[in-house]
């Protein structure tokens, strides 16, 4: 099966990232994570914060909807 949704089963390969920095003995308690839009779904987000990642992604407006209460460090993202 072709998959053209970049954020198919994106959680798995996140989690995967996580359990190797884990395996490394680094905490990902307070780390963040600078993704750009494509990232914006709540799956990545729930995976990210179930870690005690702190997501800083931009909305996507293809979403639909745009989530007010995300907070993005504008900055930082530009970094």
């Amino acid at each position: 099966m072709i998959c053209i949704n970049p954020l198919y089963k994106i959680e798995n390969s996140i989690q995967r990232i996580i359990d190797l920095i884990g395996s490394s003995g680094i905490s990902t308690k307070g780390l963040f994570v600078n993704a750009d839009a494509g990232f914006d779904s709540e799956k990545t987000f729930k995976t990210l914060e179930t870690n005690g990642i702190i997501p800083n992604t931009v909305y996507n407006r293809r979403n639909g909807k745009k989530d007010s209460d995300r907070l993005v460090i504008r900055e930082l993202y530009k970094e």
